[in-house]
Protein backbone atom coordinates (compact mmCIF):
# COMPACT_ATOMS: atom_id res chain seq x y z
CA UNK A 1 0.00 0.00 0.00
CA UNK A 2 1.45 3.32 -0.85
CA UNK A 3 2.43 5.27 2.35
CA UNK A 4 -0.10 7.72 3.43
CA UNK A 5 2.26 10.34 4.60
CA UNK A 6 2.08 13.82 2.77
CA UNK A 7 4.25 15.73 4.91
CA UNK A 8 7.32 15.34 6.65
CA UNK A 9 7.89 17.90 9.61
CA UNK A 10 11.33 17.91 11.84
CA UNK A 11 12.93 19.92 14.37
CA UNK A 12 16.20 21.00 14.00
CA UNK A 13 18.94 20.94 17.10
CA UNK A 14 19.00 16.75 18.46
CA UNK A 15 16.74 15.99 15.52
CA UNK A 16 17.75 16.48 11.95
CA UNK A 17 21.19 18.03 12.78
CA UNK A 18 23.55 15.80 14.62
CA UNK A 19 25.85 16.88 17.26
CA UNK A 20 28.18 18.86 14.35
CA UNK A 21 25.09 20.75 13.82
CA UNK A 22 24.94 19.23 10.32
CA UNK A 23 22.58 16.75 7.99
CA UNK A 24 24.11 13.35 7.49
CA UNK A 25 24.60 12.37 4.33
CA UNK A 26 21.89 9.47 4.79
CA UNK A 27 19.31 12.17 6.18
CA UNK A 28 20.17 14.70 3.30
CA UNK A 29 19.09 11.68 0.68
CA UNK A 30 15.79 10.41 2.67
CA UNK A 31 14.87 13.75 2.46
CA UNK A 32 15.45 15.02 -0.91
CA UNK A 33 14.10 11.61 -1.99
CA UNK A 34 10.61 12.48 -0.07
CA UNK A 35 10.56 15.58 -1.79
CA UNK A 36 11.23 14.40 -5.20
CA UNK A 37 8.04 12.39 -4.43
CA UNK A 38 6.06 14.95 -3.85
CA UNK A 39 6.47 15.41 0.11
CA UNK A 40 7.12 18.29 1.22
CA UNK A 41 9.66 18.85 4.51
CA UNK A 42 8.57 21.67 7.25
CA UNK A 43 11.26 23.01 9.73
CA UNK A 44 9.44 23.56 12.89
CA UNK A 45 11.83 25.12 15.54
CA UNK A 46 11.64 26.85 18.71
CA UNK A 47 14.14 29.40 17.56
CA UNK A 48 13.96 32.61 15.17
CA UNK A 49 13.77 31.82 10.92
CA UNK A 50 17.07 33.43 10.79
CA UNK A 51 18.45 30.31 12.21
CA UNK A 52 17.22 28.37 9.96
CA UNK A 53 18.06 30.23 6.37
CA UNK A 54 21.00 27.96 6.25
CA UNK A 55 19.15 25.10 5.75
CA UNK A 56 16.19 26.47 3.84
CA UNK A 57 18.95 27.56 1.25
CA UNK A 58 21.07 24.33 1.40
CA UNK A 59 17.74 22.09 1.10
CA UNK A 60 16.10 24.87 -1.43
CA UNK A 61 12.76 24.85 0.59
CA UNK A 62 10.13 27.22 -0.50
CA UNK A 63 7.55 25.52 2.33
CA UNK A 64 6.29 27.56 5.21
CA UNK A 65 7.80 26.80 8.79
CA UNK A 66 7.17 26.88 12.65
CA UNK A 67 9.03 29.12 14.71
CA UNK A 68 9.86 30.40 18.04
CA UNK A 69 7.96 27.22 19.33
CA UNK A 70 4.85 28.07 17.38
CA UNK A 71 4.60 31.45 18.00
CA UNK A 72 5.31 32.59 14.20
CA UNK A 73 4.52 31.00 10.97
CA UNK A 74 6.05 32.18 8.07
CA UNK A 75 4.99 31.52 4.10
CA UNK A 76 7.93 30.11 2.43
CA UNK A 77 8.69 33.54 0.95
CA UNK A 78 9.31 35.03 4.56
CA UNK A 79 6.04 36.29 5.33
CA UNK A 80 4.45 36.19 8.65
CA UNK A 81 1.25 34.04 8.76
CA UNK A 82 0.02 33.39 12.09
CA UNK A 83 1.70 34.88 15.49
CA UNK A 84 0.95 34.75 19.00
CA UNK A 85 2.21 37.22 21.80
CA UNK A 86 2.81 37.50 25.28
CA UNK A 87 0.82 39.43 27.83
CA UNK A 88 2.71 42.26 29.34
CA UNK A 89 1.63 41.49 32.77
CA UNK A 90 2.97 38.03 33.02
CA UNK A 91 6.00 39.30 30.94
CA UNK A 92 6.90 41.97 33.46
CA UNK A 93 6.75 39.76 36.51
CA UNK A 94 8.98 36.97 34.81
CA UNK A 95 10.96 39.93 33.94
CA UNK A 96 11.12 41.06 37.22
CA UNK A 97 11.74 37.70 39.11
CA UNK A 98 14.90 37.34 36.58
CA UNK A 99 15.93 40.59 37.13
CA UNK A 100 16.27 39.86 41.14
CA UNK A 101 17.95 36.52 40.87
CA UNK A 102 20.30 37.77 37.63
CA UNK A 103 19.83 35.70 35.56
CA UNK A 104 20.47 36.51 31.60
CA UNK A 105 17.53 37.25 29.80
CA UNK A 106 16.54 37.24 26.25
CA UNK A 107 13.09 38.30 24.40
CA UNK A 108 12.21 37.12 20.94
CA UNK A 109 10.52 39.57 18.61
CA UNK A 110 10.16 38.27 15.59
CA UNK A 111 13.43 38.08 13.97
CA UNK A 112 15.35 40.43 16.40
CA UNK A 113 16.81 38.83 19.70
CA UNK A 114 16.87 41.75 22.50
CA UNK A 115 18.56 41.61 25.64
CA UNK A 116 19.56 44.22 28.31
CA UNK A 117 23.39 43.78 27.95
CA UNK A 118 25.38 41.12 26.26
CA UNK A 119 26.69 38.18 27.96
CA UNK A 120 28.47 35.09 27.35
CA UNK A 121 25.15 33.06 27.82
CA UNK A 122 23.34 35.05 25.31
CA UNK A 123 26.05 35.02 22.83
CA UNK A 124 25.77 31.43 23.29
CA UNK A 125 22.56 31.61 21.00
CA UNK A 126 24.54 32.70 17.50
CA UNK A 127 25.76 28.86 18.19
CA UNK A 128 22.44 27.42 16.79
CA UNK A 129 22.87 29.83 13.74
CA UNK A 130 20.66 32.40 15.68
CA UNK A 131 20.92 36.41 14.77
CA UNK A 132 23.32 38.07 17.36
CA UNK A 133 21.30 39.64 20.42
CA UNK A 134 20.99 43.34 20.63
CA UNK A 135 21.39 45.10 23.34
CA UNK A 136 18.86 47.61 24.16
CA UNK A 137 19.45 48.39 28.04
CA UNK A 138 17.00 47.26 30.39
CA UNK A 139 14.35 45.39 29.24
CA UNK A 140 11.66 46.21 31.41
CA UNK A 141 11.31 49.77 29.52
CA UNK A 142 10.85 48.36 26.12
CA UNK A 143 8.71 45.28 26.93
CA UNK A 144 5.84 47.49 26.12
CA UNK A 145 6.80 48.78 22.88
CA UNK A 146 8.19 45.82 20.95
CA UNK A 147 5.99 42.27 20.10
CA UNK A 148 7.17 39.76 22.68
CA UNK A 149 6.54 36.08 21.68
CA UNK A 150 8.81 34.75 24.24
CA UNK A 151 10.77 35.68 27.03
CA UNK A 152 14.12 33.10 27.24
CA UNK A 153 16.74 33.10 30.67
CA UNK A 154 19.82 31.33 30.26
CA UNK A 155 21.52 29.73 33.27
CA UNK A 156 22.98 26.56 34.67
CA UNK A 157 20.66 23.60 35.05
CA UNK A 158 20.20 24.21 39.10
CA UNK A 159 19.08 27.70 38.68
CA UNK A 160 17.50 27.17 35.90
CA UNK A 161 14.91 24.54 37.55
CA UNK A 162 14.77 26.67 40.65
CA UNK A 163 13.54 29.66 38.49
CA UNK A 164 11.22 27.53 36.77
CA UNK A 165 9.24 26.46 40.23
CA UNK A 166 9.21 30.16 41.11
CA UNK A 167 7.78 30.91 38.07
CA UNK A 168 5.65 28.60 37.78
CA UNK A 169 3.89 29.86 41.16
CA UNK A 170 3.44 32.76 40.55
CA UNK A 171 2.51 32.94 36.40
CA UNK A 172 2.01 29.09 35.64
CA UNK A 173 -1.76 29.10 34.98
CA UNK A 174 -1.37 32.19 32.46
CA UNK A 175 1.67 31.32 30.46
CA UNK A 176 3.36 28.30 29.48
CA UNK A 177 7.01 27.18 30.65
CA UNK A 178 9.11 25.10 28.33
CA UNK A 179 12.89 23.87 28.42
CA UNK A 180 14.14 22.43 24.97
CA UNK A 181 17.31 22.64 26.94
CA UNK A 182 18.20 22.21 30.66
CA UNK A 183 20.02 25.64 30.37
CA UNK A 184 17.28 27.47 29.12
CA UNK A 185 13.81 28.47 30.57
CA UNK A 186 11.19 30.05 28.12
CA UNK A 187 7.42 31.66 28.55
CA UNK A 188 5.20 31.63 25.97
CA UNK A 189 1.53 32.78 26.13
CA UNK A 190 -0.73 30.16 27.62
CA UNK A 191 -0.93 27.04 25.23
CA UNK A 192 1.54 27.76 22.81
CA UNK A 193 3.66 24.65 21.91
CA UNK A 194 4.93 23.62 18.22
CA UNK A 195 1.80 21.29 18.27
CA UNK A 196 -0.43 24.70 18.15
CA UNK A 197 1.58 26.52 15.62
CA UNK A 198 1.59 23.09 13.40
CA UNK A 199 -1.72 22.94 13.72
CA UNK A 200 -2.27 26.60 12.34
CA UNK A 201 -0.49 25.76 9.48
CA UNK A 202 -1.83 22.31 8.91
CA UNK A 203 -5.25 24.57 8.67
CA UNK A 204 -3.85 27.02 6.57
CA UNK A 205 -2.69 24.02 4.08
CA UNK A 206 -5.52 22.04 4.13
CA UNK A 207 -3.62 19.34 5.25
CA UNK A 208 -5.28 16.66 8.24
CA UNK A 209 -2.38 15.96 10.50
CA UNK A 210 -3.15 12.10 10.03
CA UNK A 211 -0.98 12.42 7.13
CA UNK A 212 1.96 13.99 8.44
CA UNK A 213 5.04 12.59 10.07
CA UNK A 214 7.15 14.97 12.66
CA UNK A 215 10.18 14.48 14.61
CA UNK A 216 11.38 15.92 17.43
CA UNK A 217 13.81 15.34 20.61
CA UNK A 218 12.51 17.85 23.17
CA UNK A 219 9.90 18.83 25.73
CA UNK A 220 8.92 21.39 23.61
CA UNK A 221 8.24 18.85 20.45
CA UNK A 222 5.87 16.82 22.50
CA UNK A 223 3.02 18.57 21.15
CA UNK A 224 3.73 18.27 17.62
CA UNK A 225 4.34 14.62 18.00
CA UNK A 226 1.09 13.79 19.29
CA UNK A 227 -0.54 15.60 16.64
CA UNK A 228 0.91 13.93 13.79
CA UNK A 229 -0.19 10.76 12.21
CA UNK A 230 3.26 9.45 13.08
CA UNK A 231 5.39 10.99 15.63
CA UNK A 232 8.55 10.18 16.06
CA UNK A 233 11.29 10.70 18.81
CA UNK A 234 14.49 10.60 18.49
CA UNK A 235 16.45 7.78 20.46
CA UNK A 236 18.46 11.09 21.56
CA UNK A 237 15.43 12.21 23.43
CA UNK A 238 14.09 12.20 27.35
CA UNK A 239 12.04 9.36 28.18
CA UNK A 240 8.78 11.60 28.37
CA UNK A 241 9.57 12.76 24.98
CA UNK A 242 10.04 8.62 23.72
CA UNK A 243 6.34 7.83 25.77
CA UNK A 244 4.75 10.70 23.99
CA UNK A 245 5.72 9.51 20.77
CA UNK A 246 4.51 6.24 18.36
CA UNK A 247 7.99 5.22 17.17
CA UNK A 248 11.22 6.11 18.88
CA UNK A 249 14.43 5.95 15.63
CA UNK A 250 17.89 5.97 16.29
CA UNK A 251 19.71 9.29 17.60
CA UNK A 252 20.54 12.33 15.71
CA UNK A 253 23.95 11.33 15.50
CA UNK A 254 22.99 7.87 14.02
CA UNK A 255 20.43 9.01 11.10
CA UNK A 256 17.15 8.86 13.18
CA UNK A 257 15.85 10.99 11.03
CA UNK A 258 16.91 8.14 7.74
CA UNK A 259 15.50 5.21 9.81
CA UNK A 260 12.08 6.07 9.96
CA UNK A 261 11.82 7.63 6.93
CA UNK A 262 12.92 4.50 5.04
CA UNK A 263 10.85 2.53 6.79
CA UNK A 264 7.57 5.13 6.76
CA UNK A 265 7.63 6.82 3.76
CA UNK A 266 9.94 5.18 1.27
CA UNK A 267 9.69 1.66 1.72
CA UNK A 268 6.41 1.91 -0.87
Amino acid sequence: MASPIRLIVTDLDGTLLNSNHEISQRTEKCLREAMQRSIPLILATGKTRTSALHIIEHLGLTTPGVYIQGLTVYSGQGDVLYQKTLAADPAHIALETALQGQYPTVIYSGTRILTDYKSPQTDILTHYHEPQPEAVGPLRQIIDHVPVHKLTFIDEPKRITALRANLKNQIGDVVTLVQALDTMLEVLPPGASKGDGLSHLLELMDMPPEHVIAFGDGENDIGMLQLAGIGVAMGNSKPEVQRSADYVTASNDHDGIAEALERFVLAS
